[in-house]
Order: structure tokens, then sequence, then C-alpha cells
């Protein structure tokens, strides 16, 4: 579990495979990081906030951009 740097936002690591953005006041769900194939045990958020970053048992790390649909730079 991270929380984003403004704090008003909650990033979850899960078994199905998928990271999920909270709302931290609310608990409502606002985005979900599909792709590792497998559990997702780390999670964290760039300085920045609008990226997150995403690790999983399939031995992958990968980039995700809260804006929906952005592309995170490389």
């Amino acid at each position: 579990m991270a929380f984003a740097p403004s704090g008003e936002q909650v990033l979850t690591g899960g078994m199905d495979g998928s990271a999920r953005l909270w709302d931290a006041a609310s608990g409502r769900e606002l985005r979900r990081f599909e792709g590792h194939d497998g559990a997702v045990n780390s999670v964290a958020f760039a300085p920045s906030g609008e990226q997150v970053l995403t690790g999983g048992d399939d031995g992958r790390a990968r980039c995700g951009m809260r804006p929906a649909g952005a592309n995170c730079a490389a």
C-alpha cells in the first residue's frame, strides 16, 4: 500500500494481478491498473504523484499514469 504525495489517494496491490487507486477519504475505487500475471506485491507513487509503479510475482515492473489514457515517460 502507498499513499499519494498529496495524501488524497491510496494505491493497493491485489492477488488478481491488478493495482487499485482509492480515494483515501471515501474509500471509493478511482481506477484499476491491470496487466500483471500473478499478484501485485509492490506499489509506489512517483514523487509528482502522477505516475504509479507496480511490481508483481510475474517478475515485471509496470508504470501507469493516474490521468486515464496518459503514457509513462521512459
